[in-house]
């Protein structure tokens, strides 16, 4: 990634950042100018038309129906200007929020302040010029967005989802420099093999497979039949366990004296001697 392309995704970024900001904003406004039309029959600029007229219109009616003795009518008529108004909001923000993560989502909140625009020019007046001049400047920042999310996504797995930070650290492992204060960052040792990790602290380490020939020295050899512990090396192998006792008998004993009668005591009778052989008779 050199500085050419650096600066135009963090542009990308940075325009589809502000086309949600300004969405946020409008929505906020809007909320504003609706007290503000109950209040003192003005609005901001920096609100959603197709809200305001529909507020307005239902302060109207309420009005013209308050001075006609049908006050209740004039309520019924600005609760239901209300309740659109709300289902207008909720859709923004609802579609706000996919935004975060979806790049349709910002096209549908195009399309929608499109049909804001264009009911605005239906309702055109010459008190009506700051509005329209409000509405083509979002709609720039609108579609400014949707074509940093299109790039975004074209380019980048993460999609609308990328962030400053993310790129940033992109560009510290490609090119081994701070994106933002320039200086040289040390890059993480490379591993030269498929099961090296990176730890969390930029230390390498490896998996149990590397490791296995280090480890193969302490490996037991088998386990003790009788107490299921690991036997270490050919010394302390027993051979087999004693038949009476149970006892492991280590090393090679002679089976003359391991087979030799106990007397009384336990302990093993001595042999009889041998007899010599061919023994000489003795003379007359």
């Amino acid at each position: 990634m050199d500085n050419q392309e650096y600066a135009k995704v963090s542009k990308e970024i940075r325009n589809y950042k502000i086309a949600r900001t300004n969405v946020l904003l409008i929505l906020l406004f809007t909320l504003v100018s609706a007290v503000m039309l109950a209040a003192a029959d003005r609005y901001f600029l920096f609100s959603i038309f197709t809200c305001v007229l529909f507020i307005s219109v239902g302060l109207q009616v309420r009005a013209e129906a308050a001075q006609s003795g049908a006050e209740t009518y004039g309520n019924v008529y600005l609760a239901v200007a209300v309740v659109i108004v709300l289902v207008i909001l909720a859709a923004y923000l609802v579609f706000w929020l996919l935004s975060k993560k979806h790049r349709w989502a910002m096209i549908v909140l195009l399309v929608l302040f499109s049909i804001d625009c264009v009911l605005l020019l239906t309702s055109f007046s010459v008190e009506m010029l700051l509005d329209i001049a409000f509405h083509a400047w979002m709609i720039y920042y609108f579609i400014l967005g949707v074509k940093a999310a299109a790039n975004l996504t074209k380019h980048f797995p993460q999609g609308v989802r990328l962030t400053v930070e993310q790129l940033n650290e992109a560009y510290r492992l490609e090119n081994g420099v701070d994106p933002v204060t320039g200086a040289p960052v040390e890059r993480p040792a490379e591993m030269s093999g498929p099961s090296a990790t990176s730890a969390p602290g930029g230390e390498a380490s490896f998996t149990a497979a590397e490791t296995e020939g280090e480890s193969a020295s302490a490996q037991p050899v088998r386990y003790d039949p009788m107490t299921g512990e690991p036997i270490y090396g050919e010394s302390a192998q027993p051979v087999r366990y004693d038949p009476m006792t149970g006892e492991p008998i280590y090393g090679e004993k002679d089976e003359k004296e391991e087979n030799a009668p106990a007397d009384a005591s336990g302990e093993a009778s001595p042999e009889a001697p041998e007899p010599p052989e061919n023994p000489e008779t003795p003379e007359k």
